[in-house]
């Protein structure tokens, strides 16, 4: 995009490191699930479920950090072209320590309801 006035994108180290963590955590999951189960199959399809479920986090945190957000005049786009909201539907801008938004980030008010993004 020619007329970028700014882009956002997650660090390569902060990303590396989230990654990690979650594919740790499902590989421990996983493995106290097969070798040393607590008594009873109940608690071994738990941990096996929750170490799945980790791997599938992992896998859709590495599809969202690998986009990035690019302001334009015309609006706040991804970096594949895909449009998230026009500049003239944005009515405000949340940084605060109390609004729902990842670490660092931030939260966009919008005039009218668009899909998620």
């Amino acid at each position: 995009m020619p007329d970028e006035l700014a882009t956002l994108k997650v660090s390569q180290i902060r990303r590396v490191i989230g990654l990690a963590v979650l594919v740790m955590l499902a590989g421990l999951l996983i493995q106290i699930g097969v070798m040393r189960p607590p008594e009873g199959i109940g608690y071994r399809v738990l941990l096996l479920a929750l170490g799945a479920g980790a791997l599938t986090l992992a896998e859709l945190m590495r599809r969202a950090t690998a986009r990035r957000l690019i302001l334009t005049p015309a609006g706040l786009f991804d970096n594949e072209g895909r449009e998230i909201a026009r500049i003239d539907r944005i009515s405000g801008l949340d940084r605060g320590m109390l609004a729902f938004k990842p670490s660092n980030g931030f939260s966009l008010s919008l005039t009218e309801p668009l899909p998620r993004a």
